[in-house]
């Protein structure tokens, strides 16, 4: 759902777009500078793919499938 935005998370921020990508933590870096764009799906799939490569290829910038502690919540998972 490309226009989907969370509910307000524990610091303030919230999550957009079909990847759910965090505004405070990812707005303003690799290419993301018009806010609007995270609402064009082929935007929002490839800056959440970009963020993967960026992490060494593995989930824990995704805190949805990685616990606070790194723990992978599903399997075939990579957190660090």
């Amino acid at each position: 759902m490309p226009g989907r935005i969370s509910g307000t998370n524990y610091d303030g921020s919230r999550d957009f777009g079909c990847m759910m990508v965090n505004n405070k933590a990812h707005f303003g870096y690799d290419g993301w500078t018009n806010f609007d764009d995270i609402f064009n799906s082929e935007f929002n799939v490839s800056y959440a793919y970009r963020i993967f490569q960026r992490s060494g290829n593995d989930f824990s910038p995704f805190y949805a499938v990685c616990t606070p502690s790194q723990v992978p919540k599903y399997p075939q998972v990579w957190c660090k």
